[in-house]
């Protein structure tokens, strides 16, 4: 029996490495042996704040689902060990590796396809029946999780009034703003991508956004502007303008513990990116409002995390939600984040 071996691992390294991440930067690490996988914490998520744990999981559960998805393809079946998500210990969790006969999920193909799309419209129609159905379904496949549809208009505009409010904390809030401009590599230019952090390119800005935008990642110049409402507008920009013309907008929700509902809610993300993806449409996820009215959200005023908690409790029926997405049509991306290299986000045990 060959188990996991070297070339296998490899392979479920390049699905790990495709899955989205918070900033284009992931927290986490894999290592294995013949009839074990370990998916490990990266000292970057073992050492961030409460929100910034949350967005890792998030895309710990993306990761998990990758790798689920490529070793069917491979024959491995993977069998994850009882335990808890998050228990501050770097190991997040201990897969069983077992033969299995070889199946392609269709959502398998879409890996390496699958990409942040940030212009700011996406054009209709609106899903047709039988792409909203299968959406619907990818829920059924990740336990307590669940799809909240934000198209009626009544609920759109709620949910539009929250993720605006959210967005413009983000340029007006200083810790929150170091940690947004932070995450942006200006030191590359608006014409190369990164294998880490967001290239700026890839934010779909004009030229005169572009010199706007780069002299408000200076906090001084930000609080300056923030007395003529430039957080408002950047809040409308960079996320209710995209989302209120989205021919279709859902929130993501799941239940259960903090960390386990984190992971499950990056899993289920991912299956719906991918499906998607398959489908020749774009998506971008926003997780500012939901994560900041999570109990425990780090940098957040308590009446601004009262006021989300209780806007988004009743949309989503007192369910925890912990992402937006937007999907539609779109020209594709004039710049796509880049990924580490192979090799780096592995560490080879024994195999046989």
């Amino acid at each position: 029996m060959a188990g996991l071996t070297a070339t296998r691992l490899a392979a479920l390294e390049a699905a790990a490495i495709a899955a989205p991440s918070a900033d284009n930067r992931h927290v986490f690490r894999l290592s294995g042996d013949a009839k074990t996988l370990r998916l490990t914490a990266a000292p970057s998520l073992l050492e961030a704040s409460s929100s910034r744990r949350v967005l890792g999981l998030i895309s710990i559960g993306a990761v998990v689902e990758n790798l689920i998805l490529r070793a069917a393809r491979l024959g491995l079946l993977l069998e994850r060990r009882e335990g808890s998500w998050w228990d501050d210990r770097p190991l997040l969790a201990e897969f069983t590796c077992h033969e299995a006969p070889a199946f392609a999920d269709p959502l398998e193909a879409a890996i390496e396809l699958r990409h942040t799309n940030r212009r700011l419209r996406f054009r209709g129609p609106p899903l047709s029946p039988s792409l909203l159905e299968e959406l619907n379904s990818q829920a059924g496949t990740v336990p307590g999780t669940e799809l909240v549809w934000l198209d009626h208009p009544g609920t759109r505009r709620r949910a539009l009034r929250l993720i605006r409010k959210a967005e413009a904390e983000r340029f007006r809030n200083q810790q929150l703003h170091q940690e947004l401009f932070e995450s942006i590599r200006f030191d590359v230019g608006w014409d190369k991508s990164a294998p880490e952090g967001l290239a700026p390119g890839a934010l779909e800005l004009t030229f005169l956004e572009r010199l706007g935008f780069s002299a408000l990642r200076h906090w001084q110049v930000q609080r300056l502007a923030n007395f003529l409402g430039a957080h408002k507008l950047m809040g409308t920009r960079a996320a209710y303008l995209p989302c209120r013309f989205a021919p279709n907008l859902c929130a993501v929700v799941a239940t259960g513990d903090l960390a386990s509902a984190a992971v499950g809610s990056g899993r289920l993300m991912q299956r719906l990116w991918l499906a998607v993806t398959r489908a020749g449409l774009s998506a971008q996820v926003f997780a500012a409002s939901p994560l900041f009215a999570l109990e425990g959200a780090t940098h957040v005023a308590p009446a601004l995390q009262q006021s989300l908690a209780e806007g988004w409790n009743e949309i989503c029926a007192r369910e925890r939600a912990f992402l937006v997405i937007r999907m539609g049509n779109a020209e594709g991306p004039s710049q796509r984040s880049g990924r580490v290299p192979p090799g780096q986000r592995t560490t080879q045990g024994k195999f046989c």
